[in-house]
């Protein structure tokens, strides 16, 4: 596997394996810090809650400066450097680590975890793949949207095509106008002959007055 990068325009930081990262864009190698609060988030969107193996093993609280004391099994635990100063300096400066790791430990056996060792160790404390916490960059393209546009008609169909409606218009106007004085002449006549019609004669009155 190669280093751990975020892409420098990415405000998320999301964490991506830098073999997968096209060449032409800027990333970045996040430090111990970042990168244990990048994890402590993704930690938290897949919903694990115990998390107190990620914070300092002396006080249980977040780490800026995170150390570890190196030994076969990888990191065990996580130290913030100040606090595990203070706390060799009660011995001396040498003595018995926080967590019983060595019985003579100086604050320079202690090293600064790389993202790897960091990644590692927080894949097997919280039993969660790699595959969640890192991903692999895909350059997503959006599909370009083509708009339906009508065929463009050659010069000489458009002409056919103007000359047609030239052709067509004046007749449909003739037809329409005779229609309309057609239509026009029948309405008046129409109702002259209604006018022109009798009035009902009123029924004789077959009772003598």
């Amino acid at each position: 596997m190669g280093k751990i990068v975020y892409l420098l325009d990415d405000r998320n930081k999301t964490l991506y394996d830098e073999d997968s990262v096209p060449k032409h864009m800027k990333t970045r190698e996040p430090d111990a810090a970042t990168l244990l609060r990048l994890l402590e988030n993704r930690l938290n969107l897949l919903g694990v809650t115990n998390i107190d193996w990620l914070y300092c093993a002396i006080t249980i609280e977040p780490i800026r400066n995170p150390v570890f004391y190196p030994n076969k099994e990888g990191i065990t635990v996580l130290y913030e450097k100040s606090k595990l100063n203070e706390w060799l300096n009660k011995k001396g400066g040498i003595g018995l680590d926080p967590t019983a790791l060595s019985q003579k430990a100086k604050l320079t056996d202690y090293l600064v975890p790389t993202s790897e060792q960091l990644l590692d160790f927080v894949v097997k404390s919280s039993s969660i793949a790699r595959e969640f916490f890192v991903d692999q960059y895909h350059d997503f393209k959006p599909e370009e949207t083509q708009s339906v546009k009508e065929p463009l008609l050659p010069n000489s169909d458009l002409e056919k095509r103007s000359s047609h409606v030239e052709r067509i218009t004046p007749k449909r106007s003739r037809a329409a106008l005779l229609f309309r004085s057609i239509f026009c002449c029948i309405s008046p006549n129409s109702e002259q002959t209604k006018e022109k019609e009798p009035h009902a004669h009123p029924r004789p009155n077959y009772f003598p007055q």
